[in-house]
């Protein structure tokens, strides 16, 4: 087993305090009981059900993650479902405030042909009916009170949201790749922003991405809220909030909420501030490491790596799976004698390619950079054959 010499401890100086509108959606066009147009607690004759499980659907996907477990929530004019991460609504109107099991709803209101149905809560408040057209539904309520703490803490009608940079999106996507996924040390796991920054590190590689607009206030978000963030919002996040406890993303009428993480990472300008040579990559490379990383095969992405040495006149990509090992060499006019090596996510590193080939190899630092833009990517290397 090689050595690696990451030239990037963290570890010493990581502080860690852990602590833990407007109407839209379907319309519902005639009211069960009173006609005074107020919303209460009982729900419609008339619900649109193609678009409301088209709705169920987009949240319970990006959210839900023990199928056999998880609740949906009516919230009068929103539906909304959370996990250990995020807590996520999307917009419709149902006039009710009621919970019921995701997947026995889901699977019921997508098999049902017909566009309009009633969709409430019986008299006895037990049981949520569809009806209506030859069909006739219940559907035991779930526990209701268990999210009500939270949802007085959300109170996500009362935010005032401010645009973010118009690259928010990019940068947090851009820095997923540095994220921890060893929760022992879940500092690592974490993404920070800071003024026009956002950085991530699992303490081996760094990843930093300076924005075209600045944040006021710092905040940290755990990696696995921000991959979820991302699919609910397809990357189109028009508005952000930092509360207390709660970080707000809204894309459209619908937001996604993560919890605030309480850490610290340092000041990473010295970490990037290293003297070094820079080189350019062969253009050849990319098509390399799309070669080598098709046997390399792990049961997460994440844990997927390839082996860049450059070396004499070579830049050699290795990679070893279950579906066997393998190796390609590329010719590389070496003029500046650059004999390191490193690994890297197959598919993060052809990202990078396509990007940029540009290179900074540290000279008497174990590092090696990726530059494109706003964007910065650091490794841990080793060099020679220790």
């Amino acid at each position: 087993m090689m050595k690696r010499h990451t030239g990037i401890d963290w570890c010493a100086f990581f502080f860690v305090f852990w602590r833990w509108s407007d109407d839209g959606g379907g319309v519902m066009i005639v009211r069960r009981g009173k006609s005074d147009g107020k919303l209460n607690d009982h729900g419609y004759d008339h619900v649109k059900l193609k678009e409301l499980d088209k709705k169920i659907r987009h949240i319970v996907g990006v959210v839900m993650e023990t199928k056999e477990s998880n609740n949906i929530y009516f919230l009068g004019d929103r539906v909304a479902c959370y996990n250990d991460d995020v807590f996520a609504f999307v917009k419709f109107k149902s006039g009710m405030n009621v919970a019921v099991h995701g997947v026995s709803f889901l699977n019921i209101v997508s098999r049902i042909s017909v566009d309009e149905l009633g969709v409430f809560i019986e008299d006895d408040g037990g049981v949520l009916k569809i009806e209506g057209k030859g069909y006739n539904f219940k559907i035991p309520k779930s526990d209701y009170d268990q999210i009500s703490s939270a949802l007085d803490m959300l109170t996500i009608d009362k935010v005032k949201f401010k645009t973010p940079p118009k690259d928010f999106a990019e940068g947090l996507a851009s820095c997923l790749f540095s994220v921890g996924k060893d929760t022992g040390q879940f500092g690592f796991s974490c993404l920070q922003v800071d003024g026009l920054r956002i950085i991530s590190s699992d303490n081996i590689r760094v990843s930093r991405y300076s924005m075209s607009g600045e944040f006021k206030k710092s905040f940290m978000i755990s990696g696995k809220a921000v991959e979820s963030i991302l699919r609910f919002t397809g990357g189109k996040i028009d508005g952000f909030h930092k509360g207390k406890s709660w970080l707000y993303f809204r894309s459209g009428s619908d937001v996604i909420c993560a919890r605030v993480i309480n850490l610290t990472f340092p000041d990473s300008s010295e970490v990037f501030n290293f003297s070094g040579i820079n080189i350019k990559f062969p253009k050849l490379l990319s098509s390399a490491v799309d070669m080598i990383s098709v046997i390399v095969k792990e049961d997460f992405d994440y844990q997927r790596r390839v082996t860049v040495e450059v070396s004499g006149d070579e830049i050699t990509i290795r990679g070893e799976g279950e579906a066997g090992f393998g190796y390609q060499s590329i010719p590389f006019d070496n003029t500046k004698n650059i004999n390191v090596k490193f690994k890297i996510n197959p598919d993060f590193f052809r990202a990078i390619l396509s990007k940029t080939t540009k290179v900074k190899i540290g000279t008497s630092e174990n590092k090696v950079m990726f530059r494109q833009k706003a964007f910065e990517h650091l490794i841990g290397v080793w060099r020679g054959d220790d």
